[in-house]
């Protein structure tokens, strides 16, 4: 049953009182289950790795591992482009069989680490899949599902690991390891030295959630869902600071895409730097009862409060929008238009709207003479006609009188 407030909840809150959540139930039917047969699962890691956020300040940790029987079983989708190329089917497939092996840990780690979290750094410094072999405390049941979330990418179930060893040999960057050693610059320093030596948001994000990064003596576990928006506002922030001091658009631009279901619209006018997200979920998508829109925006200082309307979301396609207005050396006032249909039936995490905003905006640009002009274009292009109506940034823009128009 889809109640009004699933897409408030999305499947973390427990709003319904229920225990869990039904909708994710009905997806988890979908999925395979694989099981490893006995205590001790080996395979290549994507390499990835998990930080629960459940009994903070003690969480579950550690890598992602398909046991050895399953991994013929699937592709293995170890890159973002692997996960954008292939369809929702074969993702959820994918991910499904990547087990989270786990054991608990406090999030301040002051003394020898347990077994698994070394296992998992290990795992997480390197660019390539690395072969893992875990032990579990014993041999997990049949009736395990999958894990589904709507930040982070699906994964199999979590089973508490004994202790294990990478067989494989990581590939670890100069740069990742001098970072990761270099205890005097702040997670926030390390992270864009990183993004700007050309290393991927989601390996700066495994380093950033198992506590890799910062100074010495505020290290520290991070769960990988608050990891995730943690690190697309620390990388966004540092670009929105560089797209301030640029040159405003000249004229206003249109870039569409489309990614698994998801349609994204992005509208850049020629004002000073200034964001807005909207979400619609039309019936019949995963949250939504009916035709349901949510939104976040922030001016040009940005925000100091969290976007809890579009949620971590609202980070991912900001950072894809100042990625490429850095790169053409402009600034403008963004709207994001993200239209959610049938055709997403599992929450696959926010890398999706991050790859689909950044689709768009590699896609040639449709340029117009106006705001409506813009506006008639998205609005041509989409299933919820009055989606502009919501846009508060558009209101104003069309409600002020620039300058020009009195020359």
């Amino acid at each position: 049953m889809v109640y009004p407030f699933c897409l408030e909840c999305r499947g973390v809150r427990d709003m319904c009182h229920q225990g869990r959540c039904e909708l994710l139930d009905t997806v988890r039917e979908r999925i395979p289950r694989t099981r490893p047969l006995g205590r001790l699962i080996e395979g290549p890691s994507p390499p990835d790795v998990f930080v629960g956020q459940y009994g903070y300040p003690r969480v579950g940790v550690g890598p992602l591992v398909p046991p050895t029987e399953a991994v013929s079983e699937a592709p293995v989708l170890g890159t973002v482009d692997d996960l954008v190329a292939a369809p929702i089917e074969d993702v959820v497939a994918y991910r499904s069989l990547l087990f989270h092996t786990r054991q608990s840990s406090p999030v301040r780690v002051r003394r020898t680490p347990p077994r698994i979290l070394d296992l998992a750094r290990e795992v997480a410094l390197s660019t390539r899949p690395v072969d893992t072999e875990v032990e579990l405390t014993k041999a997990p049941p049949a009736t395990l599902a999958a894990r589904l979330d709507p930040f982070a990418a699906p994964m199999g179930p979590g089973v508490a690991a004994e202790r294990g060893r990478v067989v494989g040999r990581p590939i670890v960057p100069r740069k990742v390891d001098a970072l990761v050693g270099d205890t005097d610059a702040t997670a926030t320093v390390a992270a864009n030295e990183l993004y700007g030596s050309g290393v991927g948001e989601d390996h700066i994000l495994r380093l950033f959630s198992l506590g890799l990064l910062g100074k010495a003596t505020t290290r520290r576990l991070v769960p990988t869902r608050w990891s995730i928006t943690a690190v697309d506002d620390i990388l966004s922030k540092r670009l929105a600071e560089d797209v301030r001091g640029m040159q405003e658009l000249g004229e206003p631009r249109v870039h569409s895409s489309e990614l698994k279901g998801n349609h994204f619209h992005v509208i850049l006018l020629p004002r000073r730097w200034e964001f807005e997200m909207l979400e619609a979920w039309l019936r019949g998508s995963l949250w939504a009862a009916g035709d349901m829109m949510v939104g976040d925006r922030e001016g040009y200082g940005g925000r100091s409060d969290y976007a809890r309307n579009v949620t971590g979301a609202y980070y991912s396609a900001r950072l894809a929008v100042l990625e490429h207005l850095s790169a053409i050396h402009r600034q403008a006032s963004v709207v994001v238009y993200r239209e959610v249909t049938e055709e997403y039936w599992a929450p696959l995490g926010v890398w999706v709207i991050r790859e689909g905003v950044r689709k768009a905006m590699r896609s040639p640009a449709s340029t117009v003479d106006s705001i409506d002009a813009a506006v008639e274009t998205v609005t041509s292009r989409v299933r919820l006609k009055e989606w502009h109506k919501k846009a508060q940034h558009i209101k104003e823009a069309k409600a002020q009188r620039r300058l020009e128009d009195f020359a």
